[in-house]
């Protein structure tokens, strides 16, 4: 691996690093052949592939759910408050404001889960101390979140609860009474919604098979009808979405669970060549992003004339001028130039 002359320290290398940051770079820095900025970014890519390789925790999933049935029931119960008691609108109108809400709700979700087809700058992250502790790579870092998965879930288990709380405080309004032929308590009401939601993420499958999770049949009025087909397609929409992003983010994460974890300069960049040379899924859709990792991956192995070239013909490239002050020469020079003003 080639030696850079050490340059004066970067704003990433005087910033105050996490703990978790500051253990990996006292770690490169064992390996004498690196500068300081080498060693703070392979320090920041390894805690960035370790944050995108973490799995899932159970109980932010089980909070989630928890949270979601209590705001499931603060919306309806101001929704209906508002416009069936406040505002005066009748039993149709409260049931069409719900599809409207409901299908707003999906449409935004859609829209939110597009953001990460469009570029985004690398960039550093700091944790809640505002501490720098890894890099978001772009559209990577909208991919890799967990967030992407958790929300979906979140909204998926509040339309849930949600139906359950329309059932609950509205039967007259619905009609659920008549049509069952008893009154409904929470738990035949949650019931209820589960098996309408089930019906549509299962497309149909239950009703071929004759399989029912509410005991009861019945007979929905003229109201109910568009109501439980709203809450059907909506979190049918939901687990689409949900299940969309699962995909995606198992696409990557299998290949990056697969970074080496010993803190070698050198490894690090075998990886990182091997995982944007060999992994088509990357060079489809992340280009700005492979492109980043291949400068990295030159700079720490300290082929400067190749991080020249690369900076200056993609200079245009979806990396933030904090990140691009990383890359500077033995004589204290940037590698990479601040990105040029549009227009």
């Amino acid at each position: 691996m080639s030696t850079i002359a050490a340059p004066r320290a970067t704003h990433a290398a005087r910033a105050e690093h996490s703990p978790a940051l500051d253990a990996h770079v006292r770690s490169f820095a064992a390996q004498s052949s690196l500068c300081e900025g080498q060693r703070v970014l392979a320090a920041l890519l390894t805690r960035s592939f370790e944050e995108y390789a973490r799995p899932f925790r159970l109980l932010p999933v089980l909070l989630s759910v928890v949270f979601a049935g209590l705001l499931a029931f603060a919306c309806f119960a101001v929704f209906f408050v508002v416009g069936h008691f406040i505002v005066g609108l009748g039993s149709v109108q409260v049931a069409n404001g719900f599809i409207v809400v409901l299908s707003g709700l999906m449409v935004g979700t859609g829209f939110w889960m597009k953001s990460s087809y469009y570029e985004s700058d690398v960039m550093l992250s700091v944790d809640e101390e505002k501490r720098l502790d890894h890099l978001r790579i772009g559209r990577l870092d909208d991919l890799l979140n967990t967030n992407r998965v958790t929300f979906p879930l979140l909204l998926l288990c509040v339309l849930l609860f949600l139906h359950t709380a329309v059932l609950r405080a509205s039967p007259n309004v619905l009609d659920m009474e008549q049509s069952v032929g008893t009154s409904l308590n929470a738990a035949q009401c949650l019931m209820l919604a589960l098996d309408n939601a089930l019906r549509g993420l299962l497309l149909d499958t239950l009703e071929v098979y004759q399989v029912q999770v509410f005991p009861h049949p019945i007979e929905l009025s003229a109201i109910g009808k568009p109501v439980f087909l709203a809450f059907r397609y909506v979190e049918t929409g939901f687990a689409v979405i949900l299940l969309l992003a699962l995909w995606q983010r198992r696409r990557l994460v299998k290949h990056i669970r697969t970074f080496p974890r010993d803190n070698s300069a050198e490894s690090l960049a075998d990886w990182i060549e091997s995982l944007c040379r060999s992994t088509d899924v990357l060079h489809r859709r992340y280009g700005d992003e492979v492109l980043f990792l291949t400068i990295a991956e030159e700079y720490i192995r300290g082929n400067t004339q190749v991080v020249k070239m690369l900076t200056h013909q993609f200079n245009q490239a979806y990396v933030s001028n904090e990140v691009r002050d990383l890359f500077r020469t033995g004589e204290d020079e940037p590698l990479f130039e601040p990105k040029a003003a549009a227009g």
